[in-house]
């Protein structure tokens, strides 16, 4: 009779707690997700604009390519050196680096790597070289120390960015 009755007791215990268990609301980031298809287009606009977030320069005769850290690359005509000239901008999801040679600009895409060329009012993608650059994605955790929601592979989809949010119960920390 008492086994019996600690048998029933035990698992009626331990939903109990199961059941009384609250959840863990705590600040963190959360992954953006994006369309790969979405971030791979590739753009020229004539006119130059405003440096805002700048990064690495290139500089090849009289013209200085800049990185707009994630959003492209500023050309900047410099043959007047005292006026220089925004002459035009690649707009580039995900660029953070750049280098010429000849008539190629050589940039990235979040991982993939471009070789682009410039012809009249556009710019074409000469060759992608799909996750060359892997191993330097900066996306791979939040901008910050602490609580995030754990990253997952999604087919046609890569992380673009984080988000702050409220989490409930986040597994992943760091």
């Amino acid at each position: 009779m008492r086994i019996r009755k600690l048998t029933i007791a035990l698992p009626v215990l331990a939903i109990s707690f199961a059941c009384n268990k609250e959840d863990k609301k705590v600040q963190g980031y959360e992954p953006v997700y994006e369309d790969t298809t979405a971030i791979q287009a590739v753009t020229y606009q004539q006119q130059g604009r405003p440096v805002q977030n700048g990064g690495k320069i290139y500089i090849l005769g009289d013209t200085v390519y800049q990185v707009e850290t994630d959003k492209g690359i500023h050309l900047i005509d410099v043959s007047d050196k005292q006026n220089p000239k925004n002459a035009g901008f690649i707009t580039l999801r995900g660029c953070r680096e750049v280098a010429v040679r000849g008539n190629t600009i050589l940039t990235n895409n979040f991982t993939e790597l471009l070789a682009l060329r410039l012809n009249g009012n556009g710019v074409s993608v000469i060759r992608r070289v799909p996750e060359a650059l892997a191993e330097q994605t900066t996306f791979s955790v939040p901008p910050e120390r602490g609580y995030f929601i754990c990253p997952v592979q999604q087919p046609g989809k890569i992380i673009t960015g984080w988000q702050k949010a409220i989490l409930i119960n986040p597994k992943c920390y760091y």
